[in-house]
């Protein structure tokens, strides 16, 4: 029990003043008893201003007034002579005094007793969360700030005008027309003449389904095509032509690429009077060529109407070779020359066979030989020779009636086989 006084009306000391510099409490009251109180603090000043309690705390992270019920009671009670006016209760919850409403904020809002759907809108209410949502068709153009737009017809163009949201119109062009021979090619109504039949000049890549070429006297090339980097002509074509040229006295077609393919045709057809290219002379009594092969200009093989080939290089053929109707085809023709020495040989007797190498030969090939006279000793001597192994030929000198040759040393002798 204690008690402390200061009744110098005039003095600012304090009747009581309590420091701790630790971490505890300068004061600390518990009351322990039944409606008691731990910390009672009274102004009694009647007409002076005085206070019952003042907290100060200078530190930024401390809390001037700090109240806690451990218990789940009020955590607050604001009582004037009457008694209790407001409250805190243990939860939190604010409760006021009879006919307090809670206090607007800055924004000037204040309690919300009901949200009513305004026109265009579907939700509202008086409790509860609430809603509002635009149904279908909710909305009129007359309950927009801009109901409308306009569509204005450009240069060239006619219609349009003002319409409304949901509604259409139509723009179309102009009444104006090109003259006769020409057609619109730009708007507003750029006019370009049509391609005459004289020469014209295409400036971009043009796609011509079915085109034409065709002329009479010294027309020229029906189809001139150039290209530097890829192919002259191509032609494409599911049932008919890919390329068809005619022409009288020149090219029935003509092209010329750099680093390309000058004409390049294929065909997946297996008639056999189709082919990938075809070439005809229509001339008459078989006069003119069907085909030249050139190279810088000088003709190096050709065929011409009868159907002669003319080759100035050499022909090679990976298939048979068939000469002469009904003629017997020959796959392979090999040809090799040998050095010979025959010793004197008496008649009615033969020299000692030779064998010589010629690779690819094999037993039964057709052989012949090619035999210099100087190699017959007069004629006293005969050569054959056969096909002794694969890869090896044996040669064979006899002297069948005589009179005695005399000596041969290192002549040629050629051997040709031929397979069928």
């Amino acid at each position: 029990m204690g008690f402390f006084e200061n009744n110098n009306n005039t003095s600012s000391n304090d009747a009581l003043f309590a420091l701790h510099t630790g971490f505890g409490n300068a004061v600390h009251g518990v009351n322990t008893q039944f409606g008691g109180t731990a910390g009672l603090f009274e102004a009694n000043g009647a007409g002076k201003v005085t206070r019952g309690v003042a907290a100060t705390v200078v530190s930024p992270l401390g809390i001037a007034g700090f109240f806690a019920n451990t218990g789940g009671g009020e955590i607050l009670s604001l009582q004037n002579a009457s008694g209790e006016v407001s409250s805190v209760d243990g939860k939190g919850i604010f409760h006021f005094a009879a006919g307090q409403t809670f206090p607007a904020g800055a924004s000037g809002l204040g309690t919300i007793t009901g949200v009513t759907a305004g026109s265009g809108l579907f939700g509202g209410g008086t409790t509860g969360n609430v809603s509002l949502s635009i149904p279908a068709a909710g909305v009129s153009n007359g309950m927009l700030a801009n109901p409308g737009l306009s569509v204005n017809a450009g240069a060239g163009l006619t219609g349009g005008g003002p319409l409304a949201l949901g509604g259409s119109t139509t723009v179309a062009l102009a009444t104006n027309t090109c003259a006769a021979g020409s057609a619109v090619t730009a708007h507003p109504f750029t006019c370009t003449a049509f391609p005459t039949f004289g020469a014209n000049t295409f400036t971009g890549g043009q796609t011509m389904p079915f085109l034409m070429v065709s002329g009479s006297g010294n027309f020229g090339a029906g189809v001139i095509a150039s290209n530097t980097a890829g192919l002259g002509v191509s032609g494409n074509s599911t049932n008919s032509t890919g390329v068809f040229g005619s022409s009288v006295n020149g090219y029935a077609v003509f092209a010329n690429s750099t680093n390309s393919i000058g004409v390049f045709a294929t065909t997946s057809s297996t008639s056999a009077t189709l082919a990938a290219g075809v070439f005809a002379n229509s001339a008459a009594g078989n006069a003119g060529n069907i085909l030249l092969g050139q190279s810088n200009n000088v003709t190096k093989f050709s065929v011409d109407s009868k159907g002669d080939v003319t080759a100035s290089g050499n022909v090679t053929a990976s298939g048979s070779v068939t000469i002469g109707t009904g003629g017997t085809p020959i796959l392979e023709h090999l040809s090799q020359t040998f050095t010979v020495s025959v010793p004197v040989v008496v008649p009615a007797a033969c020299a000692p066979s030779q064998t010589v190498p010629l690779t690819g030969a094999s037993d039964g090939d057709t052989l012949a030989m090619g035999v210099q006279n100087a190699l017959t000793s007069g004629g006293s001597l005969t050569y054959f020779a056969w096909v002794s192994a694969a890869n090896t030929i044996t040669i064979r000198v006899c002297n069948p009636a005589g009179p005695k040759s005399v000596a041969i040393t290192n002549q040629t002798i050629r051997v040709d086989i031929w397979k069928h």
